[in-house]
């Protein structure tokens, strides 16, 4: 399987606006190859300067997939990443014994005092990874 990315340039883009519009315009495309679909779309992403967070990862997942994802989940785990996840995601992965912790989503800001609201997580710089 192959993978073709999109290369954006931010970084050479000084004082540009960072939000794409609909056309979602790039500087460029790289193509990897992999012997599974997932391992040619790592390689790409890695190619296009994408690194790995060194933190915490957040889940959250639609229902349909919950089960599906749950073994990748449990590898970021085995990796020693921390997983936060939102309620229903949780709720999956606890009953499958993968440890998270729950987070609220950003619309239940103030609402949901029980757990930590992922908004606040990622400005602190505890979530490396959504």
């Amino acid at each position: 399987p192959v993978s073709v990315p999109p290369m954006f340039s931010f970084t050479r883009l000084r004082g540009s606006d960072p939000v794409l519009g609909v056309e979602m315009a790039s500087t460029g495309e790289v193509a990897c190859f992999g012997a599974t679909k997932e391992e040619a779309f790592l390689k790409a992403l890695l190619s296009t300067g994408f690194k790995m967070p060194n933190k915490n990862i957040m889940i959250s997942c639609q229902e349909s997939l919950q089960e599906e994802m749950t073994h990748s989940v449990w590898q970021l785990h085995e990796l020693g990443y921390h997983i936060y996840a939102t309620k229903k995601t949780a709720e999956v992965l606890k009953k499958n014994r993968v440890p998270c912790t729950v987070v609220s989503y950003p619309t239940e800001k103030g609402i949901d005092t029980e757990n930590e609201n992922v908004i606040d997580l990622i400005k602190s710089g505890e979530i490396g990874l959504v």
